[in-house]
């Protein structure tokens, strides 16, 4: 594993030491807390994979802020879908506010 693909905070396998998280780098090694020691690792020759899932995006043109937020909204949209933008329900047909108050003045008289 190339020392440019580790970040600070990520999770690690080593094949001797197990899963760690990556606390520091310089430019040849990465300080990793494994379960049993925080060691310093080279991972240019050791047998270092993630733990996780990553994801690389190349030529994605577009403000960061805009790509966490389009995506935080599509992740929110699909656990429940029953919801709009800015967390207000999508249907007024049952809304609490419509049994309380009359719909038309001119109803209540």
């Amino acid at each position: 594993m190339n020392i440019e693909t580790l970040h600070i905070g990520m999770k690690v396998r080593h094949p001797q030491y197990g899963v760690g998280v990556v606390k520091s780098l310089t430019e040849q090694t990465a300080e990793i807390a494994f379960d049993d020691a925080t060691r310093t690792i080279a991972p240019a020759s050791s047998d270092l994979q993630p733990a996780e899932a990553t994801a690389t995006l190349s030529e994605l043109e577009m403000p960061l802020a805009n790509l966490i937020r389009d995506t935080a909204h599509a992740v929110v949209e699909a656990r429940d879908p029953g919801h709009a933008a800015g967390g207000q329900f999508a249907s007024a047909e049952r809304s609490p506010a419509r049994d309380i108050l009359p719909q038309n003045r001119h109803d209540s008289e």
